[in-house]
C-alpha cells in the first residue's frame, strides 16, 4: 500500500513543525501560575510516597480532581526532572494531538483545504497562542480526550458501528472521568443522546451494547474507588467530585451573574478565540442552514457543538480553557462556511485588516525595545528589527499575492508570539509574584536542609511555595497537627508562634498569605 501525501499535508507538518519551535522557546521560563503548582504537587508527592492510588497535598488527602493527570505527570518527573518546562510538555502535546486528530479525520470526511486551516487555527488562536500554551493545565489533556470522544460518536454513529461505538466511547469516557471527574459524563449524554437523535437511532441508546459501554465505565470506576476505599473513605472524594462539578453551575451562582454572563458569553467566546472567530460572520449568510446540511461530518460537528456548549453558557464561572474541546468543530463549521461564501470582495477586506494589524504589530514592536522596563533584554534592539524586516517582507508578500491572506495571517501571529516569547515573559518573570515565592521556597528547602519540615496546623503556605520546597528537598512536607517537637522545622503563623512560645525564628516570609505572615521556626 502507497501512502500519497498532497501538499495540505506537507504544508500542515511544515505548519505544525514552526508552531512547536516558536511555542517550545522559554516553554520552562516562568514559575509555576495559577493552578500548576497544586498540580505538580499532587503529581510529586505521589512519586515520593510511591502511592498513586490515594492523592495528597502536604500529605492531607487531595480531593478535587481523580488522578490520572497527576499520574501522567509522575510519570514524566519520575523520568525526567521537576523543572517548569517538563510539566508543561504534556498539555503542549495534547494542544498539538487534538490538531492532528482533528486534522485526519477532517480531511477524510470533508476537505484537506478545511482541515488545514481549522486544525491550524485551533493551534494558533488567541487564547492558546498567547497564554494557554504556556500553561500546565489539566484542560488541554482532557480536551483531547472529549475530542476523539466526539469524533468516535460522530463517525460511527453514521455507519451503525454501535458496538464499537460504545465501547471505544465509554473508554475515552473513563479516561476523562479521571481527569475531570463528572463533567465526562455530561459530555457523554448529551452528545449520545443529541446524535442518535438526529439519527433517528434512539432507540439504540437502550441496547445491549449501550449497556455493556455503561459497564466498561462503571467497572473501571468501581476498581479504583475499591482500591481508594482501602485508604480512607470513598464518600469525602464522591462528595468532592459532586461539588466540583456543580460549582461552576448556575446552581452555586448569584442570577445577576449568570444573567449577566448569558448575555456576554458570545462576545467573551468571540474575543478569547480571535481572529479566526471573526469568520464566524460567514454563518450569518441567508444560504448557511441549506449549505450546513450538505456535509455531515460539518452539520453533527455544529450539532454536538450545540448539545453542549449550552451548559457553559448558562455557567457564569466559565473559564475559556473550559472550552478547547468545543474548537476544532467551532473552526470547522466557520472555515466551510468561509469557502462556501468567499469572495473576493470579502478577501480584500481580509487584506485590509491584515494590514492594520501588521502596522500596529510594527508600531509595538518597535517601541518595546526603548521602554526602561525591557533595558535588561539583551540584543532587544536587534530582536526588535528581525521581526519589524519579517512582518515587512510578509507585507510585500501579500501585496504582490505571493501568499495567501491565511498564510498571511499564520505567519504574522508566530512572529508577534515569538516576541512575546522573547520580551513579556522574561519581564513577567521578572516582576511575578510567582518568581519570588520560588526564591523563598528554594531558601527555605536550603535553611531546614537535613531536617525534618512540617506546616504548623495547616500554615497557609502558597501551594507554589510548597512545590519547591519539596521538589528541591526531596521529601513530603506534611501537615503537623500536633504540638511542636524539639529539633524540628515549621512553618508557622504569627498567632501559632505567640501560643506555643516560639522564639526561634530562622526566616520571615517577605510577603504574607492570606492576610497572614508566616515564619520559618525551630522548636
Amino acid at each position: 500500500m502507497i501512502i500519497q501525501f498532497k501538499k495540505e499535508d506537507v504544508y500542515f507538518s511544515t505548519a505544525l513543525l514552526g508552531i512547536a519551535i516558536v511555542y517550545s522557546i522559554n516553554l520552562g521560563l516562568m514559575p509555576l501560575l495559577a493552578d500548576e503548582p497544586t498540580r505538580a504537587l499532587v503529581s510529586l508527592e505521589m512519586v515520593l510516597s510511591d502511592n498513586y492510588i490515594f492523592p495528597t497535598l502536604g500529605g492531607d488527602a487531595y480531593l478535587n480532581k481523580p488522578p490520572l493527570f497527576n499520574w501522567l505527570i509522575a510519570c514524566l518527573i519520575l523520568n525526567t526532572d521537576f523543572s517548569e518546562g517538563v510539566l508543561r510538555t504534556l498539555p503542549l502535546i495534547s494542544f498539538f494531538l487534538i490538531s492532528i486528530l482533528h486534522y485526519v479525520f477532517c480531511s477524510k470526511y470533508v476537505s484537506k483545504q478545511i482541515a488545514l486551516w481549522s486544525s491550524i487555527a485551533f493551534l494558533t488562536c488567541g487564547r492558546i497562542i498567547f497564554y494557554d500554551s504556556m500553561m500546565g493545565y489539566i484542560d488541554p489533556v482532557f480536551a483531547l480526550i472529549i475530542v476523539a470522544n466526539f469524533y468516535i460518536i460522530l463517525i460511527f454513529s453514521k455507519t451503525s458501528k454501535y458496538i464499537q461505538l460504545f465501547i471505544c466511547s465509554y473508554l475515552l469516557c473513563t479516561l476523562a472521568f479521571f481527569l475531570k471527574g463528572l463533567p465526562a459524563c455530561t459530555f457523554q449524554a448529551f452528545t449520545l443522546t443529541g446524535v442518535f437523535i438526529y439519527r433517528k437511532t434512539f432507540h439504540k441508546l437502550f441496547s445491549w451494547s449501550h449497556i455493556a459501554g455503561i459497564s466498561i465505565f462503571i467497572l473501571c470506576v468501581a476498581i479504583y474507588y475499591y482500591e481508594y476505599g482501602t485508604y480512607a473513605s470513598t464518600e469525602k472524594v464522591l462528595r468532592a467530585l459532586i461539588s466540583q462539578s456543580t460549582q461552576r453551575t448556575p446552581v452555586s451562582t448569584s442570577i445577576t451573574d449568570t444573567l449577566a454572563h448569558i448575555i456576554q458569553f458570545p462576545f467573551n467566546f468571540i474575543i478569547d478565540f480571535l481572529p479566526y472567530s471573526l469568520l464566524i460572520i460567514f454563518c450569518f449568510n441567508k444560504k448557511f442552514k441549506d449549505v450546513i446540511r450538505e456535509n455531515d461530518f460539518v452539520f453533527v460537528s455544529l450539532l454536538i457543538f450545540g448539545c453542549n456548549l449550552w451548559l457553559y453558557w448558562l455557567s457564569a464561572e466559565t473559564r475559556p480553557r473550559y472550552l478547547f474541546m468545543f474548537l476544532p468543530m467551532f473552526f470547522t463549521v466557520l472555515f466551510y462556511a468561509y469557502e462556501k461564501f468567499r469572495s473576493q470582495k470579502t478577501e480584500s477586506y481580509i487584506s485590509y485588516l491584515l494590514i492594520l494589524i501588521a502596522v500596529a504589530a510594527i508600531i509595538a514592536i518597535g517601541i518595546l525595545p526603548f521602554l526602561q522596563r525591557f533595558n535588561f533584554i539583551p540584543d532587544r534592539v536587534f530582536i526588535a528589527s528581525a521581526s519589524i524586516v519579517a512582518i515587512i517582507i510578509l507585507l510585500v508578500c501579500l501585496f504582490k499575492e505571493n501568499i495567501t491572506n491565511m498564510v498571511m495571517l499564520l505567519l504574522l501571529l508566530l512572529t508577534i508570539r515569538m516576541d512575546f516569547n522573547l520580551f513579556i515573559l522574561p519581564l513577567r518573570k521578572k516582576e511575578a509574584p510567582e518568581s519570588a515565592n520560588k526564591k523563598i521556597g528554594y531558601n527555605i528547602a536550603e535553611l531546614t536542609k537535613g531536617e525534618k519540615l512540617f506546616l504548623l496546623y495547616k500554615a497557609p503556605v502558597n501551594d507554589d511555595i510548597l512545590y519547591y520546597i519539596t521538589s528541591r528537598k526531596g521529601e513530603i512536607i506534611y501537615s503537623e497537627h500536633i504540638a511542636p517537637v524539639a529539633g524540628n522545622y515549621y512553618i508557622a503563623r504569627k498567632k501559632q508562634m505567640d501560643s506555643l512560645h516560639l522564639t526561634s525564628v530562622f526566616y520571615q516570609f517577605p510577603v504574607s498569605y492570606n492576610n497572614q505572615t508566616l515564619y520559618l521556626v525551630k522548636k
